[in-house]
């Protein structure tokens, strides 16, 4: 048992301790919890005061960007479906609809085709954000129409956190314009555009600023058993190879293209010299062989000393940029897929909203179901493993 396991089973442990000493304020139906809280409300009002034109114009906007979104997602659907070769082929062969799921301890590699796994963490944390971001939104237009707001909360199955609310007084919301619905039913996914656009910025920022202070100074590697690297006990860092310096893996590649099989070679590490003779690679006898695996880049820092980076500080940057990247898929996507067309989620009531206005109500509400049971059966239809085509 890893230790991304034990950390993942030591915070349902935490979370099911307190769900049970709060059991008195949670409602409990078939493995779902749901806990309301109604403090701090008065924070959403002061965020929204004098700020109520600016948001006015910001949440149309919202409408629009959503919108066009919205369209977005009905195309990948109804492309990802039929017509997979219109799409880039990386896309058309893992498929663009899967469902996210949480991963511990390699589970993802046993999820099937139509399921993304993501480690625990990443997941719950981006979760998090991306929840916040989405009903905070609700709450702050609601808010802007003077609908009172009569709770937020979270939902969890069993002790792991599923999703959250805010719960509006939706009597209140029925009697708005149709714009100012379209506002509130927009806000959350907007929310999560934003959000996606917040990261961009913070991956853009972070690769600059990494390129700032560090840059690549060689390979970092383990040796394979009984091969020349192992038994001239080759270790440290690889910095250069012959007369040819090396900094990234596209240096060692262009470096061993040069030697040939029982070559004598020189390699230089941070450990010392090292004189190896080559030996045939295992797959293909006319190419060199060292001996070395789990290769990856090694950087030294580029302001006021040129030692270089620890692998723990290499591994933290790398864990914060996957987060982000994470995060920023996961953003875009809860936000395009709450857009479509489908009740209960947010683009079924935009979507029925904008058609009774367009037409009588009992029409609108018939076009909204007809086109939930459209995009539902998309949706099936990317997940099975069939592709109807």
């Amino acid at each position: 048992m890893n230790l991304e396991i034990l950390s993942m089973l030591l915070f349902f442990s935490i979370v099911g301790i307190l769900l049970f000493r709060d059991r008195k304020n949670i409602k409990f139906t078939y493995g779902i919890i749901i806990r309301k809280w109604s403090k701090g409300k008065y924070l959403i009002d002061k965020i929204i005061k004098n700020r109520e034109k600016f948001l006015s114009y910001f949440g149309t906007f919202g409408v629009v960007v959503s919108l066009i979104f919205s369209f977005i997602g009905m195309y990948y659907l109804i492309t990802c479906a039929f017509f997979p070769q219109w799409l880039p082929q990386e896309i058309a062969i893992k498929g663009c609809f899967k469902l996210v799921l949480p991963s511990a301890g390699g589970a993802e590699k046993y999820y099937p085709e139509q399921v993304l796994g993501i480690p625990f963490w990443y997941w719950l944390i981006s979760i998090f954000i991306i929840i916040f971001f989405h009903e905070s939104m609700h709450a702050i237009f609601a808010r802007l129409e003077k609908v009172p707001v009569k709770s937020y909360g979270l939902i969890f199955l069993l002790a792991l956190p599923i999703g959250a609310f805010v719960d509006p007084d939706n009597n209140k919301i029925k009697k708005l314009s149709m714009i100012k619905k379209l506002r509130i039913y927009a806000a959350g996914s907007f929310g999560n555009f934003i959000l996606a656009l917040i990261v961009i910025g913070i991956i853009i920022g972070t690769n600059y600023t990494i390129a700032q202070i560090l840059e690549p100074g060689g390979i970092n590697f383990d040796t394979v058993y009984n091969t020349p690297a192992y038994n001239a006990s080759l270790s440290g860092i690889i910095y250069q190879i012959n007369n040819n310096s090396i900094k990234s893996i596209k240096d060692l590649e262009n470096a061993m293209t040069k030697i040939n099989p029982g070559e004598n070679v020189k390699i230089y590490t941070t450990s010392g010299t090292y004189e190896i003779k080559t030996s045939s690679h295992p797959l293909n006898s006319s190419r060199p062989y060292i001996g070395i695996t789990n290769i990856s880049v090694a950087y030294k820092y580029k302001l006021f000393s040129k030692d270089y980076a620890s692998k723990n500080l290499i591994n933290l940057i790398v864990h914060w940029q996957v987060f982000l990247q994470i995060l920023f898929i996961l953003s875009l996507g809860v936000g395009v897929a709450n857009m479509l067309p489908l009740k209960p989620f947010d683009g079924g009531l935009f979507f029925e909203e904008i058609f009774i206005n367009f037409f009588e109500t009992e029409i609108g509400k018939k076009l909204i179901n007809i086109l939930s049971f459209i995009v539902f059966t998309l949706i099936l239809i990317n997940l099975i493993p069939i592709k109807l085509i």
